[in-house]
């Protein structure tokens, strides 16, 4: 078992580019939450040999996953950025996508090991999450609950999250309020890439599907106006702000919204 400081040093290994490392240790943290999932096939088979004739047929007998070539990873991972732009959005551009066959295999390999003894799909939605997180390399800052638990939340409740949150309040307020279906009723705004791959992540562990739902994730940037649904939204989460709405009464205004929570 390899330890979070070792997982560190693996995903140093995986390249000198050190930007095309962590987004290439996320893909394969993404990649490998699938799988488990079931969302993507698994590399394991399960093989039997065909029984003579009046015979019973063999048991079929598991054999070990085919060793990941690094010259593979370009396809897999375009495979999921076909179905989800957001959730590796580094890799929707083709030289970064074609950086991948460059990795360290050995060090792919070991990272791979290590992802999967992780059994993440295992993990509540919060604290898989974070380990998204930790796998992307990114901080966030911490999050004061108690305006999330104080929160005017139904079944129907329309929630707006302002650049750049992340994903990151919208899942604490599902944790917080399990009867919110947060997967049809959120939309996050985002204006940087990591936090569109954050994002990304959330709407993932939230609606456990690899296609987010539609209008659920907003690429945003400034001076662009934040669509708000026929009636606007119910409730506003205001955390982690990007310059351009530092300034609390700019979220109010940013959108149409009935109830606004600052983080």
């Amino acid at each position: 078992m390899v330890s979070e400081a070792g997982q560190s040093l693996l995903v140093g290994r995986l390249s000198p580019d050190a930007e095309l490392a962590r987004n290439a240790a996320f893909a394969l943290f993404v990649r490998v939450y699938l799988e488990q999932l079931g969302l993507l096939p698994r590399q394991a088979a399960l093989q039997g040999s065909p029984a003579p004739p009046g015979q019973s047929a063999a048991p079929p007998a598991r054999r070990e996953p085919p060793i990941l070539e690094v010259a593979e990873l370009p396809g897999l991972i375009a495979a999921i950025t076909a179905e989800n732009p957001h959730v590796l959005a580094y890799f929707t551009d083709p030289a970064c996508l074609e950086a991948l066959a460059s990795l360290d295999a050995t060090a792919m390999r070991e990272l791979l090991g290590w992802l999967q003894a992780q059994h993440v799909d295992q993990e509540e939605p919060q604290v898989a999450y974070e380990l998204g997180m930790l796998a992307l390399g990114v901080e966030l800052p911490a999050i004061l609950v108690r305006g999330l638990r104080r929160a005017t939340v139904g079944p129907e409740t329309r929630v707006a999250e302002l650049p750049d949150g992340s994903g990151y309040p919208t899942v604490f307020l599902s944790t917080l309020h399990p009867h919110w279906p947060a997967a049809t009723r959120a939309c996050l705004f985002v204006a940087g890439r990591d936090a569109e791959q954050l994002a990304g992540w959330a709407m993932l562990l939230l609606a456990r599907s690899l296609r987010p739902p539609p209008g659920s994730i907003r690429c945003v940037a400034a001076g662009d106006p934040l669509p708000s649904p026929e009636g606007g939204f119910d409730l506003t989460l205001v955390y982690n702000p990007v310059p351009w709405l530092a300034d609390p009464g700019a979220g109010r205004s940013a959108v149409q919204t009935d109830e606004i929570v600052l983080l």
